[in-house]
Order: C-alpha cells, then structure tokens, then sequence
C-alpha cells in the first residue's frame, strides 16, 4: 500500500514540475517596439546632413566670434578660441 501511494505522489510531483518547467519556457518576453525612423535620422550618410552640420559648425563660430567681440576687456580674459 505504501508503495502505491509514493508511486501517485512522485507522479504527480513530476506532472506539476513538468507544466510549471513548460509555462516558464514559454513565457514570452516584451521587447519594446525599435522605431526605425529615429534610428535612419542619426545615421550620416545624407548630403542634408553633412551640409546641416557645416552650416551648425559656422553658426557656431560666429556666435563665439560675437561673444568674444562683445567680453572683450582689452585682454585675453572672457576669450575663447574659435576652431
């Protein structure tokens, strides 16, 4: 008698491993959705985009041209170099 029941309990401790083993297999991971688009924008190979960079780069240095026309004490203090 005692065998028989050690026989259902392992048998049933095995069905219940087994379904708990497959539903953790299965469970399906959420990935967030990759916007494509965003990603094509920061990519540099576009004639737009290396003529909106140069055009940045020069805006840049009038600015700090500017700034430096306009901190200018006599000395090199509140300048920057402009590259």
């Amino acid at each position: 008698m005692l065998y028989i029941i050690l026989m259902i309990v392992t048998a049933t401790i095995f069905y219940f491993g087994f379904l708990l083993g497959y539903k953790v297999a299965n469970k399906e991971e959420i990935q967030p959705k990759i916007n494509k688009e965003r990603i094509k924008e920061k990519i540099p190979f576009t004639e737009e985009y290396k003529e909106a960079k140069e055009e940045e780069a020069r805006i840049n240095a009038l600015n700090q041209l500017l700034e430096n026309v306009n901190n200018y004490k006599g000395n090199d203090e509140g300048q920057r170099r402009i590259r």
